[in-house]
C-alpha cells in the first residue's frame, strides 16, 4: 500500500512539474508559429485568446502547437489532433492600434490554418450557384449573391460556376434586417491568406461601411506575421 501511494505521489509529482515547464516555456515566447500549408505564420502570443487549457497543453507535448519546438511525447499527435484545423481566437485590441480599422470595427477575429466555409452556409449556396447570378458590388470589392427572398447575403471573391468552385470564393455572409436596403447591414467576413489560411471576422453597420479598408488592413496584418 505504502508502494502505491508513493507511486501516486510520484506521478503526481511529475505531472505538476510537466505542467510548470509547459507554462514555463510558453511564457518565454513572444510568438506563436503556426502552418497553413507550406506558410508559416508567427502570431503574437499577446493577442491569443485561447492559448491555454488541456487542448492546448496536449499539443505542446505533442510538438504540434508551434512548428518551432519539436514535443516531449510525439505519440500524442492522434490525440491532438496535430493534423487538424486550427482556430486562433485574437484580441486585437491588444496591438494598441496597430490593427487600425480592423481593430476599431473587427470582432470575433479568427486565424484559421485551413478554412472551410460552415456547411449550412453551403448548402445554401449549393441551391443558388448557377441560379441566380451574383453581382459584382464596386464598393465592396466582392460579388454578393443574395438569397431571395430572406435576409442573407452572400460574399464571393469571383462568380462560382460550381458547388466546388463557391466554397473557394466564399468570402462570408451578410444579413439585412429588412431585404429592401444594405442600411444596417452586419456581416461575417473571411480573408483568405496564402497557404490555405484565413483570418474571419464579423462587422457591423460602421464596419461594413469600411468593408474594403478593413479587408485590406486584414491582409497587410497577416502579411507582417508571414515567415
Amino acid at each position: 500500500m505504502r508502494f502505491g501511494l508513493a507511486a501516486w505521489c510520484a506521478l503526481g509529482a511529475a505531472v505538476v512539474g510537466l505542467k510548470a515547464h509547459l507554462d514555463l516555456s510558453a511564457r518565454d515566447q513572444a510568438d506563436i508559429a503556426v502552418r497553413a500549408a507550406g506558410v508559416v505564420y508567427r502570431i503574437p502570443s499577446a493577442i491569443v485568446t485561447n492559448g491555454e487549457g488541456w487542448r492546448v497543453d496536449l499539443m505542446r507535448l505533442a510538438g504540434c502547437w508551434d512548428v518551432r519546438h519539436a514535443g516531449l511525447a510525439p505519440a500524442l499527435a492522434p490525440a491532438a489532433n496535430c493534423t487538424g484545423a486550427r482556430a486562433l481566437a485574437l484580441d486585437l485590441s491588444r496591438l494598441e492600434g496597430r490593427a487600425g480599422l480592423l481593430s476599431a470595427h473587427g470582432v470575433d477575429v479568427v486565424f484559421w490554418t485551413r478554412f472551410e466555409p460552415p456547411a449550412s452556409h453551403m448548402q445554401a449556396l449549393s441551391g443558388l450557384v448557377g441560379r441566380v447570378q451574383p453581382q459584382h458590388s464596386l464598393r465592396w470589392q466582392l460579388y454578393r449573391l443574395d438569397e431571395p427572398g430572406t435576409p442573407w447575403v452572400y460574399l464571393l471573391t469571383h462568380p462560382p460556376r460550381t458547388v466546388a468552385e463557391a466554397s473557394a470564393a466564399y468570402a462570408g455572409r451578410c444579413y439585412r434586417a429588412d431585404i429592401g436596403t444594405d442600411i444596417g447591414m452586419t456581416c461575417s467576413v473571411v480573408e483568405r491568406l496564402p497557404g490555405g489560411g484565413a483570418l474571419s471576422f464579423s462587422l457591423g453597420p460602421e464596419g461594413v461601411v469600411v468593408l474594403p479598408e478593413v479587408r485590406a488592413q486584414a491582409v497587410a496584418l497577416a502579411q507582417a506575421w508571414r515567415m
